[in-house]
């Protein structure tokens, strides 16, 4: 078996990314950020029967508290979030859970 990387077809892609940061005080801010990627297959040089997708998920996102002292002590609270996606890259094909 041979696995190799390259080039698969002609795809168009397109999406957003939106980050805000914003200070509630001097010391203490809030901040976010969101992700959507999308994608068509436009061309493809593979077999009609493989994977051709992006490997990356359509949503993404993260927001954050953060406290950061004048004295250099910081600390803050974050979340992540992911959306499923699938994963073909070779033999290692499958989804990738949120």
């Amino acid at each position: 078996m041979v696995v190799s990387f390259g080039n698969a077809g002609e795809v168009d892609e397109w999406g957003v990314e939106l980050g805000l940061n914003y200070y509630l005080t001097n010391e203490v801010f809030f901040s976010g950020n969101y992700s959507l990627f999308k994608f068509d297959v436009n061309d493809r040089t593979v077999a009609i029967g493989d994977n051709l997708i992006p490997n990356t998920p359509r949503h993404k996102f993260n927001l954050g508290l953060t406290y950061q002292s004048r004295q250099g002590f910081d600390a803050g609270v974050h979340v992540k979030y992911v959306d499923r996606f699938d994963w073909a890259a070779g033999s290692l094909v499958g989804p990738i859970p949120s």
